[in-house]
């Protein structure tokens, strides 16, 4: 396993998987100290948001909100909530009729 080099997290966990937030900021080449920074988050806080185990986010609209203000100021007015979270409901919610 490689350690470091440009854009790297370094060892990934074992059971995370990205978030549409990491996947956003990778596509948009924007940096997490930078957004960290400008969003007031903490590093620790944001890496959590770009990398969770599946079904385990656990994420505030009011966290959801700063995010998408950050994002919107570096990219613009067309990012949208759904860009940097998934937005549906975990399991199957389909009603059996």
């Amino acid at each position: 396993m490689t350690v470091g080099g440009k854009g790297s997290d370094g060892p990934r966990r074992q059971g995370k998987h990205e978030t549409r937030l990491q996947r956003w900021m990778v596509a948009n080449g924007v940096r997490p100290l930078d957004f960290a920074t400008a969003s007031g988050m903490s590093r620790q806080w944001l890496t959590k948001l770009r990398w969770t185990k599946e079904g385990e986010a656990n994420i505030g609209l009011r966290t959801m909100k700063l995010a998408l203000k950050r994002a919107r100021q570096l990219r613009g007015n067309h990012v949208q909530m759904s860009d940097l979270f998934d937005l549906e409901p975990i399991g199957d919610t389909t009603p059996e009729h």
